[in-house]
């Protein structure tokens, strides 16, 4: 009896202490998990915040549309036997667009060429009958009244003759277009004609775009209006690479503002050397305003944020400092750097998607 006593007291002694042990264990970890984690040091590379020549100008983005444009329709009824031309395409004036089933108008010709042949035979006939009354009136052989009546049938012949004349320089019209041409030289667009489709007179089958010259039609910032000037010369681009540019002049600037925009349209008349601009094209102008000029910059890869809240990461000392900022234009890899920063201060510009503000760094070389 005392020796299971004895064994009992041995195994809640062992218990408490391993309960104690256990309990000191979780506090420990409980404190550990308490204590705050420090962050890793990233490594980073730097640039010291410099500045580079802006060019004095102002960048304007628009589209570009044809100053001469024609709408094609045909000026009869009937039903397409053939359309020659393809969205796109280049032709030249007087070049078939469209072709129109022309039995009908064929048919319609044949007749009138037929009354007008019946009419000069009339004509032909009573003219001979009025030269020989007046033959017989003047032998003393034939009233007035018969020779009256006989030049009032050759009037009524004559006009018989002129309106059957009519009617075939009508039907020879309406027959020649049968062949819609181009009005002009130019590129067509909108095409909505296919053939054996039915089309009625006035109704628009595509478009006729002159692209030898053309507007670029920009928006105007109001800000940025009283620098704007009609006559002014203006770089076009077809791209933001600059490396094709088109010389430009500013022909019209609208008085009146976009009430939903706020802006001013003003357009652009450009040579199109070579057709480089093509209708619909967005484009990017560029008018100088004076000598360029230095602005802070740095890689545009130096930044971060978005849209309105753009950042920086500064080095300072051995963290990183989180800097917003206001940007200004993009030159090439450069950024523009309107407000935030000063000359000569390091800007972090390798792993910024990894740091926070205040995070440890070390600076590594380029």
């Amino acid at each position: 009896m005392k020796k299971g006593y004895k064994y009992t007291v041995t195994s809640l002694i062992i218990v408490l202490l391993l309960g104690l042990l256990g309990y000191r264990i979780q506090k420990v970890l409980v404190k550990q998990k308490d204590l705050p984690k420090s962050s890793p040091v990233q490594t980073v590379q730097v640039m010291d915040v410099g500045k580079v020549k802006k060019e004095n100008s102002i960048d304007l983005y628009g589209s570009i549309e044809a100053i001469n444009k024609v709408s094609v329709s045909s000026k009869l009824s009937g039903r397409v036997s053939k359309v020659a031309v393809e969205n796109g395409q280049f032709v030249d004036a007087g070049e078939t667009l469209v072709v129109l089933e022309d039995q009908d108008y064929q048919a319609a010709l044949t007749n009138s060429q037929n009354i007008l042949s019946k009419a000069q035979l009339r004509l032909s006939d009573v003219q001979k009958d009025f030269e020989q009354y007046e033959r017989l009136l003047a032998g003393g052989a034939l009233p007035q009244h018969d020779l009256d009546k006989a030049k009032l049938a050759v009037e009524v012949a004559q006009a018989d003759l002129n309106s059957a004349q009519v009617g075939v320089d009508n039907a020879q019209l309406s027959t020649k277009e049968t062949v819609i041409i181009a009005p002009m030289a130019g590129v067509v667009a909108y095409r909505s004609v296919n053939s054996g489709q039915m089309v009625s007179p006035g109704v628009p089958l595509m478009t006729l775009e002159d692209v030898s010259s053309v507007y670029a039609t920009v928006n105007v910032k109001q800000i940025d209006l009283p620098q704007v000037k009609e006559g002014m010369v203006v770089q076009v681009m077809p791209s933001d690479d600059d490396k094709q540019v088109l010389a430009g002049e500013v022909s019209l600037i609208s008085p009146v503002a976009n009430q939903a925009a706020r802006v001013f349209e003003a357009r652009v008349k450009v040579v199109n050397k070579g057709g480089i601009l093509k209708p619909g094209m967005f484009v990017k102008t560029r008018i100088s305003l004076g000598s360029p000029a230095d602005v802070l910059a740095i890689p545009v890869y130096a930044l971060s944020g978005k849209e309105d809240a753009y950042n920086v990461y500064i080095a300072e000392g051995n963290q990183a400092r989180q800097r917003p900022v206001e940007i200004g234009v993009t030159m090439g890899e450069q950024i523009e750097i309107k407000s935030g920063l000063q000359l000569g201060e390091k800007v972090i510009v390798t792993n910024i998607n990894k740091l926070k503000d205040q995070d440890k760094i070390a600076i590594v070389a380029q």
